[in-house]
């Protein structure tokens, strides 16, 4: 997921990074696509699609981490009173905004739920967000962890700030296995992401570093043959995302998935895909209230629909309903006040692009 807090116009963007973004985006939809056609139908199992959503698990979320990641050093060279306001404008500001929207929602909705909400739990957001916005909770705590350890005096020689941030994320892996093993699971998963925002950041430093990685024959077939393991993994073990054993898998499925990338970006899914994660905030946000309402309404007018046939359908909603968002923003810029809090000296030109969470924004 990415957040861009800049008060300048954006610098050449990286088209392989747009586009694993979309595609972290577009798989966070599927996987809450799926979860709420588990939930309306009751269903236990869903033959392909919950296979494929449990190899995926491991990846995406940590992928959009990953990438938030790669964002921290352009950051941090703005300064720290303007990195702070560009997260608080980017990142806690669309926090706020849609928590109230999404507790709205659910208040509206009580006499079909059946379940009672107020406002009152707005004053738990911080430990209790509604649904899938816990991300963009806690990526504003990484971004405020990044700016604490570039403050600290070692962090001043290139060497320091290496020892920093890989054993920060070392650290955040070890806390990761302490909350599993206490059954802290929002711990647990605060902790396991942070490992790949760090991870990120160190490598925002030096760009050839992940470059050069990325360009090595002999590492790419490395990274495809231990992401190929998420398969069996899956398929025996189940959802194991957020789990610091397989953190070597995540790794590798992550740098699978930037291979991916920067092949589709020689070909026409290129411009769609990278749409998508220049505007990945806007669809994390608002997809979710469209796939949860969706899959009530269409199980009640289509009751024999399969879980397989509706779990498409409710992707291609989500997705579709998600991106017509993304243009009516673009056509009534007030609107873009929902995603980042409103500038004061100047607003943002139609064409540029909104931040994004990647991955948000979501999820889980």
């Amino acid at each position: 997921m990415r957040i861009t807090p800049e008060t300048k116009p954006e610098k050449r963007r990286i088209d392989w990074m747009d586009a694993l973004r979309g595609i972290a985006i577009m798989l966070v939809v599927f996987e809450h696509s799926t979860r709420f056609v588990h939930i309306e139908l009751e269903q236990a199992f869903i033959a392909v699609i919950d296979p494929l959503s449990d190899t995926l698990n491991p990846v995406r979320m940590p992928a959009m981490a990953f990438l938030s990641g790669l964002l921290l050093a352009p950051s941090l060279a703005k300064g720290p009173g303007a990195y702070v306001w560009g997260k608080v404008r980017n990142v806690l500001w669309p926090f706020l905004v849609w928590s109230f929207l999404y507790i709205t929602a659910w208040i509206a909705a009580m006499p079909i739920t059946g379940t009672p909400h107020s406002y009152v739990e707005m004053a738990a957001v911080l430990w209790d967000p509604p649904g899938h916005l816990w991300y963009l909770r806690d990526l504003f705590v990484f971004y405020l962890l990044g700016l604490a350890i570039h403050a600290l005096p070692a962090a001043r020689r290139p060497a320091g700030r290496t020892a920093l941030m890989l054993g920060f994320a070392a650290a955040s892996v070890l806390a990761c296995a302490l909350a599993q093993a206490a059954g802290l699971e929002s711990v647990q998963r605060l902790f396991f992401l942070a490992a790949f925002f760090l991870l990120g950041g160190w490598f925002s430093a030096a760009p050839v570093r992940l470059d050069t990685m990325l360009r090595t024959p002999s590492a790419g077939v490395a990274v495809v043959v231990l992401a190929a393991l998420l398969v069996p993994v899956a398929a025996y073990y189940g959802n194991i995302r957020y789990d610091w054993r397989g953190v070597p898998l995540t790794l590798a499925g992550i740098g699978a998935l930037m291979l991916v990338a920067r092949v589709l970006c020689r070909t026409p899914a290129s411009a769609p895909l990278r749409y998508m994660g220049r505007n990945s905030l806007t669809i994390y946000v608002f997809h979710w209230i469209v796939v949860s309402s969706a899959t009530i309404l269409v199980v009640r007018l289509v009751p024999g629909i399969t879980a397989a046939a509706l779990t498409v359908l409710i992707f291609g909603l989500g997705m579709g309903a998600s991106i017509a968002m993304v243009e009516l923003v673009r056509r009534i810029p007030a609107l873009d006040a929902l995603f980042s809090f409103p500038r004061m000296h100047r607003r943002r030109a139609a064409g540029d692009s909104q931040p994004a969470p990647a991955a948000a924004t979501g999820k889980r």
